[in-house]
């Protein structure tokens, strides 16, 4: 038997809004092929597919966390706010990538962060995977901190088909909403 590729992914929620609704998608699509993980402070929606979700505590010890993420053939790490995994994939070469979602706004998210604050241009400086959602998030990290920024829109995925299927929907009329 073929053992399959392990990719945890790494998450400061699971609330299925945002980004943690296109980390979502991303791990319903690579669940066929990979062995897929979880690590997070909740397990809203997660737990509604066959994906391991450990559950982070508030204070946790990050140190506790470094065999864990040895195990795993990829990380990949949500947001600027789950950035102190960036720092131990680094120091233990554990093969990563890095979603920063956000762009003018990193260091609000710095400030605001709730585990323990570390220095984002330091990480982001020295991180040779990441990947912005944006043209704009890109113009944004590659001037203020990195020029080895690469884009990987975001992936929510598309349920007009649903909608359409629909029998109060008017045809000949479309309506376009942009929440978030």
């Amino acid at each position: 038997m073929i053992q399959k590729y392990k990719i945890l992914l790494i998450s400061h929620d699971l609330v299925i809004t945002g980004a943690s609704l296109s980390l979502f998608n991303i791990a319903k699509l690579l669940q066929d092929k990979y062995e897929i993980s979880v690590l997070s402070y909740g397990d809203e929606e997660y737990k509604n597919l066959n994906i391991n979700v450990d559950i982070l505590q508030k204070n946790f010890n990050i140190k506790t966390y470094v065999k864990q993420l040895k195990n795993f053939d990829l990380v990949i790490i949500n947001t600027v706010i789950a950035a102190r995994f960036t720092d131990i994939c680094r120091r233990y070469e554990i093969p990563h990538i890095w979603l920063i979602r956000e762009a003018t706004n990193i260091p609000n998210y710095y400030c605001a962060n709730e585990v323990k604050p570390i220095s984002l241009p330091k990480n982001i400086n020295k991180n040779e995977n990441i990947y912005v959602t944006s043209e704009y998030a890109k113009d944004f990290v590659d001037d203020t901190y990195n020029q080895n920024v690469g884009v990987l829109h975001n992936f929510i995925a598309d349920e007009l088909k649903e909608f359409h299927q629909q029998s109060y929907i008017n045809k000949e009329k479309l309506t376009f909403s942009i929440v978030g």
